[in-house]
């Protein structure tokens, strides 16, 4: 995509009213022509066309004031990226000093799937842009034009070995311009040591569902992440939910995420599953798999599921190699794993500690049993009877055993300025606590702090 910002004569602008009499693109080119050829070379004839027009490559960005928004003008050029108040340039045009510069260095990109940035505050006049002015327009940037969201990693393992069993198999990359058009370019680079190296193409890859053609689906996968307080799942995956028979199967953290798909679609199997397994993603659309990988699957207690359903689902899965393992209880199992994200992922998020870190640190790790036994305490009162001192210390045994240095992902959340999952990992437990008058102090006190840093960052993404 080139957008390119063409200057307005002078008493054309003083005539522009705003109605839709916008030139349609068919005015400009040939549309017909445009549509025979490929994402990459329609870029390049847009901007062969450009070339030789008296148009510039630039954007505008809002910046939140006490009394309003102030509006920062960005121009690029090659690899950097100039940025002066919308005033600045109104008044003085091309003279216009560029209050900050942000320089982006690619050589990396290729071999290490990483572009470094850099940002200079000029002198701009009176220090109109102060350091956090200038940090909030460089998240915004990156916000725009270099989001590195990763929400369909699991969803790409899982559709890959799918793959080889079903007749079609199509995925969301949920609505990341960058993450779409490189797997719809090039598939999922996958790395596996289980599974080998594969090049992974599915049958179809759109940006949103109302972009799917297809009129029915056996089985819908839902592998975004559970933040209630962002979007309802429900209200996502509604266009493709066409009748009762289809399968949603949910392979997401925390408790109660099957209650909102539930609540809209009460009639519909609903398989709950819990997932083990290291994925990464370090460039877009490469995807490595370390270690092995383990589902435990089951259906939701209130679901119309039955045996027959889950069955044909992980029958697939199986043929794929997938280590799959049926649950008769597929609560429990997600107790078993809160047990660990609520204590381990809340410390190592708020301290920003790694796991070994953390067992190293006498306070961090004294604190990550305290939340443990807290959740443990909700887990028995709701009928089930997990012995504290035994769950702890295996908990303990196996991080310390475990990847060294290694970060839950609701810390890389946090670190990335994305939503993290509080709601369903911290949020439900202490809910059921508060619903029984439990007293579980240090689950409660993480889960303000948790909730009040994810507010902290929607309250900034709401504001770009």
């Amino acid at each position: 995509m080139t957008p390119i910002l063409q200057r307005v004569p002078e008493q054309q602008n003083q005539n522009v009213k705003y109605q839709s009499d916008a030139p349609t693109l068919d005015k400009i080119v040939k549309l017909d022509m445009l549509l025979k050829e490929d994402a990459e070379s329609i870029a390049k004839i847009w901007t062969q066309y450009h070339a030789d027009k008296d148009g510039i490559s630039a954007f505008i960005l809002p910046m939140p004031r006490e009394t309003g928004l102030e509006f920062y003008f960005l121009q690029f050029q090659s690899h950097q990226c100039y940025i002066t108040s919308l005033l600045e340039y109104k008044s003085k045009g091309e003279k216009a000093r560029p209050f900050l510069t942000i320089t982006h260095f690619p050589e990396l990109l290729e071999k290490k799937g990483i572009v470094l940035m850099k940002g200079n505050i000029n002198d701009n006049p009176k220090r109109m842009l102060s350091t956090g002015n200038a940090q909030f327009l460089a998240f915004a940037l990156q916000r725009f034009y270099a989001s590195d969201d990763q929400p369909y990693i699991s969803d790409s393992f899982f559709s890959f070995r799918f793959m080889t069993t079903t007749p079609r198999v199509l995925t969301g990359t949920q609505n990341n311009m960058s993450s779409y058009n490189a797997v719809k370019e090039k598939g999922f680079d996958i790395t596996s040591g289980k599974f080998g190296n594969a090049i992974f193409h599915p049958h179809s890859v759109v940006q949103s569902v109302h972009d799917v053609t297809s009129k029915h689906f056996d089985c819908i996968l839902v592998t975004l992440k559970a933040i209630p307080e962002a979007y309802n799942v429900a209200d996502i995956i509604a266009p493709v939910v066409t009748d009762n028979n289809t399968i949603i199967a949910l392979i997401q953290n925390g408790l109660d995420v099957e209650k909102p798909i539930f609540d809209r679609f009460p009639d519909n199997p609903i398989i709950s599953i819990v997932a083990y397994i290291s994925v990464s993603q370090n460039e877009l659309g490469k995807i490595t798999m370390q270690g092995k990988e383990s589902l435990l699957v089951g259906k939701y207690s209130k679901s119309k599921a039955e045996s027959k359903d889950i069955l044909k689902f992980i029958e697939h899965l199986r043929k794929g190699g997938v280590s799959v393992e049926v649950t008769d209880d597929i609560e429990k199992v997600r107790w078993q794993k809160l047990f660990w994200n609520a204590s381990f992922s809340s410390v190592c998020t708020m301290t920003g500690m790694t796991t070994t870190e953390v067992l190293a640190n006498k306070e961090a790790s004294e604190l990550v049993k305290s939340i443990m036994h807290d959740v443990i305490t909700v887990a028995n009162a709701e009928g089930y009877d997990f012995n504290h001192k035994e769950q702890i210390e295996a908990f303990m045994a196996r991080t310390q055993a475990s990847t060294k240095h290694y970060k839950p992902s609701m810390q890389l959340d946090k670190e990335r300025g994305n939503p993290m999952e509080i709601e369903v990992i911290l949020g439900a437990p202490l809910k059921r606590a508060q619903a029984r008058r439990l007293s579980v102090p240090r689950l409660d006190m993480m889960y303000s702090i948790c909730s009040a840093a994810n507010q902290h960052i929607l309250n900034k993404i709401s504001k770009i």
